[in-house]
């Protein structure tokens, strides 16, 4: 064969890889396409148009957006009840965690352990997470009265007086907190009870009979191996806790004096309360770009604690 022909016969074979390989993409991009179109219409493209309205000025009720630049942002900045909201809310997430993932592991521990009805227990425990926010929520304003709630007649039994939970500013956050981790601890629970169930058996047969005692045992072989389940558990109980606003909406409406008025809740005064569009919008991006940064800090750092295998 001589060099021209062999020349030929590889650029035929170069064409028809490029032929298949532009086919496969086209086949892949239209198999790919209905996802892709919902993702556009109702992911990406929101994100940009509110992205875009947070460099405006904008009622809803004006012809078109006003172009600010980045004054909204400024604005936040120097707003004394924005900073006020991004503390409540770094608090609210903190506190719920607190509560909620040591709660949540030592009952995955408990109900991880061989007894009657341990099914209807884990069923029990997890029946509060399918339960509507906002159903909840007005069952524990019934709990939280302070004439004739539950909460404060337990406390009389006891001849303590118990305050007006969701009317005062010193209980009021603190009341929101208690119930949203009441919401979603059977989630967690059972995310651990996951991870447990996960871990060899053999590993704990083996440190019993090096003589190694229960709290050895979860020292040293359930927590390292339950790291990545704990970080999952705590990255997307931040990420939840961070856009809290049902409970609050029902409980306190953001009161009293504001004592409870998170970042989302205060997009929501921004947005439909007062129609400072461009605001309420700059908030969701604030919000937007926080969320992205912990998730990726909290990723990063996992590395020094989180252990696969022993």
């Amino acid at each position: 064969m001589t060099g021209s022909a062999t020349n030929r016969v590889r650029k035929n074979g170069v064409v028809k890889k490029r032929r298949r390989r532009s086919s496969n993409f086209v086949a892949g991009m239209a198999m790919l396409s209905p996802a892709l179109i919902v993702l556009g219409a109702f992911v990406f493209f929101p994100v940009l148009y509110v992205a875009y309205l947070s460099l405006t000025s904008w009622d809803l009720i004006s012809p078109a957006p006003k172009f600010v630049g980045f004054q909204n942002y400024l604005d936040l900045a120097q707003s004394g009840d924005f900073l006020a909201a991004l503390v409540r809310t770094a608090v609210f997430s903190g506190a719920t965690a607190a509560i909620m993932l040591p709660a949540a592991l030592f009952l995955a521990v408990l109900l991880n352990q061989e007894f009657k009805g341990r099914s209807i227990y884990r069923t029990v425990l997890s029946s509060p997470y399918v339960v509507p926010l906002v159903g909840s929520s007005v069952v524990w304003l019934w709990l939280y009265n302070p004439n004739y709630g539950l909460i404060n007649y337990v406390l009389g039994l006891f001849g303590i007086s118990g305050p007006a939970w969701l009317q005062s500013s010193s209980t009021a956050l603190l009341s929101v907190i208690i119930a949203s981790a009441w919401q979603y601890v059977g989630y967690y629970t059972l995310l651990f009870l996951v991870g447990l169930q996960s871990i060899p058996v053999e590993l704990y047969e083996a440190a019993r009979m090096d003589g190694a005692g229960s709290w050895t045992e979860f020292k040293s072989i359930t927590v390292p191996l339950l790291t990545p389940t704990i970080l999952f558990a705590s990255t997307v109980s931040v990420l939840q806790s961070f856009q809290v606003f049902d409970q609050i909406y029902v409980l306190t409406g953001g009161g009293p004096a504001n004592s409870t008025t998170t970042l989302v809740f205060y997009l929501y005064q921004q947005g439909f309360q007062f129609f400072h569009i461009g605001t309420a919008s700059a908030v969701s991006v604030f919000m937007l770009l926080s969320l992205v940064t912990f998730t990726t800090l909290h990723l990063r750092f996992s590395r020094r604690w989180v252990h696969y295998d022993l």
